[in-house]
Formats: C-alpha cells, structure tokens, sequence
C-alpha cells in the first residue's frame, strides 16, 4: 500500500504533466473555436394549397411505408387562450373521447378495429390533431379525424376526469 506522502507525488507529478501537455498542443484553450459549417438541410417535395375557409393544406407524399397520416394544426394554447388556462389542454384531452354519434368506447373500438389512431396535444401556441393508419384505410382515418374535430362530444364524465 503506499503512503499518503507517495500519492501526493505522484498526483502533483501527473498533474504537471498534464498540464504541461496541454500548454504544448498548440491549442489556445482560452479562445472559442469557430463553429463547423451548418449541414445542408433537405425538405422533401410538397405540395401546398389553401382553402376557401383559408385553411392551408400540405401534401407530402411517400411510399416508404403503407400508412398515412393526416395533423390539422390549430393555433390555440396558452399563449392565446386568455385567462382560459389549461383550456387547450383540455379540449386537446377530449378530442377522441367521442363524437355526437360516437361513445368514446365505441370511438375507440371501431378506430382499433382499422388500426387508426386518433391522437391530440397542445403547446403554448397550437392544438396539434392527428389520423394515423394503414394506406387503404385513408378515408377512414381522415372520417374519425374529421368526426373528432368537428362533432366532438365532449361527455361530462369525461370533463370531470381531466378538470
């Protein structure tokens, strides 16, 4: 074992050479680098159309994977919502627990049975809605998607669980 004396050398010995490795490198340690230039940044092809109700539509398209996928963006969140807050949050929550002509049972049951996923989030700015499934099932997907949106139902057990 050796002795405290021992160690104590051979930490100030190491520590001398570290340092003086590090004052012969040829690096100014006190000056930032400069940054490495940015990657060349690539967004696929799109197309891009606007509604008569002003609502603008992306396109982009893949056949990488047999799915496809529908996000309506809305801009909502806290910081337009007034002194509502939380109420994105909320309507965010209880956009796929039912429909006016859908249970929140029945909307989850017959979205599981096609595989679609109906999902909502918000941010401080936007309520982000989104349709997942399989390709075949498009026009199911943007169904439960547009049921969700524009029927939701909005049950008062359902308003009572996420007060």
């Amino acid at each position: 074992m050796m002795s405290y004396g021992v160690k104590s050398v051979l930490c100030a010995f190491f520590a001398v050479v570290v340092s003086a490795a590090a004052e012969t490198d040829g690096v100014d340690r006190k000056t930032q680098p400069p940054a490495a230039p940015l990657p060349a940044a690539t967004f696929p092809e799109f197309e891009e159309a606007t509604l008569d109700n002003g609502l603008k539509v992306f396109l982009l398209e893949t056949d990488k994977q047999p799915t496809v996928s529908f996000r309506l963006v809305i801009k909502a969140g806290a910081l337009v919502e007034g002194g509502k807050h939380g109420l994105a949050e909320m309507v965010a929550t209880l956009l796929n627990k039912g429909t006016k002509n859908l249970s929140a049972e029945e909307f989850a049951r017959q979205a599981d049975r096609l595989g679609i996923s109906v999902e909502a989030a918000a941010s401080d700015d936007a309520v982000y809605i989104s349709g997942t499934g399989l390709s075949k099932h498009a026009a199911e997907v943007l169904r439960f998607l547009s049921a969700a949106v524009l029927h939701p139902l909005f049950p008062e057990e359902q308003l009572e669980k996420n007060a």
